[in-house]
């Protein structure tokens, strides 16, 4: 199931945060509903503490933590090493998508068992299609993804980069078809992501507008509709002149400002960096309305 355990934990940051010494007691750090009870150690002797491999098993742990199966039913127990536990969310066993989000007493005749790893994929990723996420021991509102989507995706590890755009996604609507942004706005392989484990976290449309000029001047752009990225022709820096055809079929000169008119030209074609380039293309359009006479 798990990668780590919580046993696992205790022992990194024994060994490695706390040292031996049974008097230490609590920092929050890694203390929420899992009893770590631990504070820092400034003993020389201590191997490297390593905080990223830390919060790696405490994301672990405490991500399979707590769910539980109780008759036909899966649920998860809000706070399941501490007193008046309650389950905050909880199936209704017939196998529909239906999750009932409250804080529901547990009565000392409900038997208990910890859910499988099987059971807790499926219970989560039903409540995300419920419109919940599962995250840092709590289910919060989802922000769903859509195809075209330009997103980042939170806790999940950068690999080389932080930004994705979504190309498709799994029918059940859990996983997505991704494409990396990588350095210079260079696309990369595509990736299968959760959506049930990972937030996704939209870009602002300037963030978006910004980059995809990035991309652009890299020679390439993204068509929404196909979902593909192109090789995109050049296009002139930010206020530096370009060219294109105007209806009275004249080579006409603008300074780029990245104005919605600009970027309409330079997304249809109608757009050269040179004159030479436009009135050659405007000579081959001339040619054919005269031949089609």
């Amino acid at each position: 199931m798990a990668k780590y355990t919580l046993e696992d934990l205790q022992e990194y940051l024994i060994t490695h945060y706390a040292g031996k010494d049974e008097g230490q007691v609590v920092t929050d750090t890694f203390s929420f509903g899992l009893g770590v009870t631990l504070k820092y150690s400034d003993d020389p002797s201590l191997p490297p503490f390593d905080y990223m491999v830390a919060y790696e098993m405490y994301e672990e742990v405490l991500w399979w933590h707590g769910f539980v199966r109780f008759g036909s039913s899966i649920g998860h127990v809000s706070t399941p090493s501490v007193g008046d536990s309650y389950i905050d969310a909880h199936d209704i066993g017939d196998g529909s998508d239906t999750v009932i989000f409250n804080n529901l007493q547990i009565p000392d005749c409900i038997d208990m068992v910890p859910a499988t790893e099987e059971e807790i994929v499926g219970f989560v990723k039903k409540c995300y299609r419920c419109g919940y996420m599962y995250k840092s021991g709590v289910f919060d509102k989802a922000q769903k993804a859509r195809v075209g989507d330009w997103v980042y995706f939170r806790d999940l590890p950068a690999m080389g980069c932080s930004r994705y755009v979504i190309v498709d996604i799994s029918d059940d609507g859990t996983e997505a078809s991704a494409i990396p942004l990588e350095e210079g706005m260079t696309p990369g392989d595509s990736r299968t992501i959760r959506l049930w484990r990972h937030e996704c976290i939209p870009f602002k449309v300037g963030e978006k507008k910004r980059l995809s000029a990035e991309m652009a001047e890299n020679g390439l752009s993204f068509d929404p509709v196909s979902c593909v990225f192109r090789a995109s022709s050049p296009r002139s820096g930010l206020n530096e002149m370009y060219w294109y055809i105007t209806d009275r079929f004249t080579v006409r000169a603008e300074q780029d400002r990245r104005t919605p008119a600009h970027d309409s030209r330079y997304a249809v074609g109608n757009y050269f960096t040179s004159p030479s380039e436009a009135e050659k293309f405007l000579s081959k359009v001339l040619a054919l309305l005269h031949r089609d006479r």
